[in-house]
């Protein structure tokens, strides 16, 4: 009898339970870890093109406006009717949540678009939809004709 209890050659089922408890928990830490990086890229990612899509409308805006020698209306673009400069037409179309640029999308998710002209004051305002944070991506500029 004595000869069993000092052999140890196995390992006990309490202590290949213990293992299994405590490799499980290191595993769900380190997915949990994961997950939320791949979340905070993805919402960050997002974000990041949504700025690109107002600084890339407002440029647009900006250089068509400074190669422009015709004068533009004092008008203020919240309204329906499109903004023209030169010959292209600028619009926001509230259904594809875009500006458009003689009917061709020039930049998407966008929440708000706003150009005002008082004298030889221009002031362009873009703002983007908000990603899954609640964040989004807002330029103003002043341009004097």
């Amino acid at each position: 009898m004595q000869k069993l209890i000092t052999n140890s050659k196995g390992v006990t089922v309490i202590e290949l339970v213990v293992v299994c408890a405590l490799l499980s928990m290191v595993l769900l830490l380190i997915g949990s870890v994961h997950y939320s990086g791949q979340k905070q890229y993805t919402n960050h990612s997002a974000l990041v093109n949504n700025q690109a899509n107002v600084r890339l409308a407002v440029k647009l805006l900006e250089k068509d406006i400074r190669k422009n020698t015709a004068p533009i209306d004092d008008r203020d673009s919240t309204s329906t009717s499109p903004i023209v400069i030169g010959s292209d037409t600028y619009e926001y179309s509230a259904d594809q949540k875009a500006i458009l640029k003689n009917s061709a999308p020039i930049a998407n998710n966008i929440k708000s678009f706003s150009f005002i002209k008082t004298g030889t004051k221009i002031s362009i305002t873009v703002e983007s939809i908000p990603n899954d944070y609640g964040k989004s991506a807002s330029i103003s500029t002043v341009i004097y004709v």
